[in-house]
């Protein structure tokens, strides 16, 4: 429902004490009061005396959606509100709150699904009047029989019957009028074929005692209540609940009444609560529920809860009716409601009937305001969707686990990407239904992907993996698995991934150029030095010494420049997997001293101060040449980029499972460590996450050296990666690093392959 301005236009005289009124309604928006709606008409300047006070609800006798018009019928009264409408001058200003519906309601496209029996005392018409003006014409026949028997008590009280006369003609359904009191009988002899009774509706509007009549009378002739629908007034059949609270205010107002607790402790309660009789009456409100809607006792006695209702759909309103009154169960919703003063508010209400000897007699509601915890939700609801938006306006897929490991959330990139939904993963455990695949094709226990590591790590892990999509196709990812940590707590893992199979197969075409580039620049380069060797040593002729001197740089060049050719070879067979790892029962503390002797001579020449210490190792499996690369790589960095004067220690240990690792957790399981630590020039900060990538160089050490090729140390943690170990480092800039490379025990893994690395 909402609130509008609206203007009395038109008064027109219908019969006696009875009228038309027509208000132009004041709003911008495109609204339409549907027949079988009503309004509530708030009058400005209604007398202080009159309990009810300034509103009424009306059902309509018309709208026109186009000029906005809509038409109320009335019959005057003595009461204050009735005499202020009466009076009311042309192009007053009123208030209107609506629409709101009522158990009469009828589908858009006036269908008539069964017959219908629209029956109508009075200005009971209204609601009626309002369908049979808007129901289509003959062009548009109505399909099933519609009949509606219209009573007024006396001939001076009867209106409106041309206009009924003229609509039945042109709209094809059947009318009658009588006049004193209603019968059956006249009724349901008005059709000249008659259907049975058992699927016809029948509609009844107008006052209580009217209503009563046509109840009693249809019963009579063996209708039964559910086939009856009525709009504001029901037919009483107890009144027990009336009498009861008629008693009691009987006793509150005598002069010596006694003190009654309940009634006390009734008042005294926060939530609103509210008893009316069978037919929804109020016959009492404790001041809670005044306090809540803004409505005084006097105002609510004798109306039905809709004075504050009436903001839900219409059919909420007759599925709650057959709940509480049909089914005779007890309800419990949520439902909105509007204050006197406009303001919507939200309420959990309980409605519960009240039954004695098999009959209900009437109905006990309370209702607590749940309007801030709603509101609260909303809000909760809106950030949520604004979250949901974000999220699936990122690119890369993104999957929230929460700390047991199951699914919570999944964006839309991540969805398309695995061909997964939502609810297929949402409350599953991600790494029991999308599969990962090593680059090889290998399947990835759940214990070894990244996203269980970091579970038990608490930290960030970066991993390459192949994900299966659901149809079965794979696509190459990166996947960032962050842990949500708070303090020690963890409550879960984001995992963020990207699809890199277009990035690895443009890598793939890179490796294989740089592995045929460095095969068609070894054999020149080979040949180069061997034909510089020849002349230096006198093979071609005397040479003197500036032309020594000369052949010497050139020979020390095209040897880099071979390193540089068998470094990216090594990158080659790396990345694309075909290079040789032949593990064998090896000497760790050999090759360790091997690697120390082919540096001696630098290490003399730059005066650095080499120490090393070294646990008892037994032989270990392990691939010679690789576990030399390794070792090489981190102890050449070490003494190239210490200045002269300085300190290199190299250590290798055993650890056991368990053990705590220098600055990286506990070993997961026995291995040995080696590790390397320098006074060198170290790695500036911001350069740290970039020191194992591909041909990166950090910026301190390109302006002391700038024959490194920055392959070094990517080729190795390739390499250790491959044997299922680790490598990782500390550093201070100008203070010097220290480089750990921990290797199982068990050694490394035998692995086919077409060339060795070099």
């Amino acid at each position: 429902m909402q609130q509008f301005s609206a203007y009395l236009i038109e008064k027109i005289l219908l019969a006696r004490d009875t009228f038309e009124f027509s208000f132009r309604v004041e709003s911008g928006e495109e609204i339409d009061f549907l027949p079988g709606s009503y309004i509530w008409l708030i009058l400005p300047g209604v007398p202080e005396d009159d309990p009810r006070g300034n509103r009424r609800a009306f059902s309509l006798s018309g709208y026109d959606t186009e000029t906005k018009i809509l038409k109320i019928l009335f019959r005057t009264s003595l009461s204050g509100y009735k005499r202020t409408l009466e009076h009311m001058p042309e192009n007053t200003e009123v208030q209107i709150l609506g629409p709101a519906g009522s158990t009469f309601h009828w589908d858009v496209d006036f269908s008539v699904v069964k017959p219908q029996y629209l029956i109508a005392g009075g200005v009971g018409v209204a609601p009626y009047l309002h369908y049979v003006r808007r129901l289509p014409g003959l062009e548009q026949s109505v399909p099933n029989p519609l009949h509606l028997h219209f009573v007024n008590t006396k001939e001076d009280r009867a209106f409106m019957l041309d206009e009924l006369q003229r609509l039945s003609a042109q709209k094809r359904f059947s009318f009658a009028h009588s006049l004193g009191i209603f019968q059956a009988s006249e009724l349901l002899s008005v059709l000249d074929h008659p259907v049975p009774l058992s699927e016809c509706e029948f509609y009844i509007s107008g006052t209580q005692p009217f209503v009563q009549r046509v109840y009693e009378e249809l019963s009579t002739s063996g209708i039964p209540l559910h086939q009856m629908r009525f709009e504001q007034f029901y037919p009483v059949t107890n009144t027990k609940i009336s009498q009861y609270f008629a008693r009691l205010e009987d006793q509150d107002s005598a002069s010596e009444a006694p003190i009654d607790p309940f009634r006390l402790l009734v008042d005294g309660t926060s939530s609103h609560l509210i008893v009316t009789d069978e037919n929804g009456l109020i016959v009492f409100a404790n001041q809670a529920a005044q306090d809540i809607t803004g409505f005084s006792l006097s105002e609510m006695m004798g109306s039905t809860p809709r004075l504050w209702g009436g903001e839900m759909p219409a059919q909420f309103y007759q599925d709650l009716w057959q709940k509480i009154k049909v089914e005779r169960k007890t309800v419990v919703h949520e439902i909105q409601n509007r204050r006197k003063n406009g303001q919507k508010y939200f309420a959990l209400a309980r409605i519960t009937p009240l039954i004695e000897e098999d009959q209900v007699i009437g109905f006990i509601a309370s209702e607590e305001d749940i309007t801030e915890r709603v509101q609260m939700e909303k809000a909760i609801l809106l950030d949520k969707q604004k979250d949901e938006a974000m999220l699936n306006s990122i690119g890369e897929g993104l999957v929230a686990h929460d700390q047991s490991g199951n699914v919570i959330l999944m964006n839309a990139a991540a969805q398309t990407m695995l061909g997964y939904s939502s609810d297929d993963l949402v409350g599953q455990k991600f790494v029991e239904v999308v599969r990962a695949e090593d680059e090889r094709g290998n399947v990835v226990s759940a214990e070894e992907r990244s996203l269980t590591k970091a579970f038990e790590r608490l930290e960030p892990l970066v991993d390459d993996h192949v994900y299966v999509r659901k149809n079965g196709s794979k696509f190459v990812v990166q996947v960032t698995n962050s842990p949500i940590l708070d303090g020690e707590k963890n409550y879960g893992v984001i995992q963020v991934f990207r699809d890199i199979t277009h990035d690895r197969e443009v890598d793939n075409m890179k490796t294989e150029f740089i592995a045929l580039a460095s095969h068609q620049l070894r054999t020149p380069l080979s040949t180069i030095n061997w034909y510089i060797e020849m002349v230096l040593s006198g093979d071609a002729g005397e040479i003197n010494e500036e032309q020594k001197r000369f052949l010497t740089e050139a020979y020390q060049g095209a040897t880099r420049m071979v390193s540089l050719v068998n470094a990216l070879l090594n990158v080659a067979r790396i990345e694309s997997g075909t290079f040789i790892v032949d593990p064998k029962p090896t000497d760790l503390i050999r090759i360790a001293r091997s690697v120390m002797d082919e540096l001696k001579l630098e290490i003399d020449q730059k005066n650095i101060r080499f120490s090393e210490e070294h646990d008892t190792f037994e032989e270990v499996n392990l691939d010679e040449e690789l576990t030399k690369i390794i070792i090489d790589n981190i102890v050449t960095n070490a003494v190239k980029y210490t200045p002269a004067g300085g300190k290199v220690h190299m250590e290798i240990r055993r650890f056991s499972a368990g053990e705590r690792l220098p600055s990286d957790g506990q070993a997961e399981e026995d291995g040995f460590l080696v590790s390397v630590r320098d006074t060198g020039v170290g790695i500036p900060e911001h350069q740290k996450a970039q020191i194992f990538d591909k041909l990166f160089r950090a910026d301190n050490v390109r302006k002391t050296d700038t024959q490194g090729t920055g392959l070094g140390l990517y080729i190795t943690k390739r390499v250790v990666e491959q044997s299922s170990g680790k490598i990782w480092f500390q550093s201070t800039e100008n203070e010097g690093s220290v480089f750990y490379v921990y290797l199982p025990m068990t050694g490394m893994s035998r692995k086919e392959g077409s060339r060795r690395l070099e």
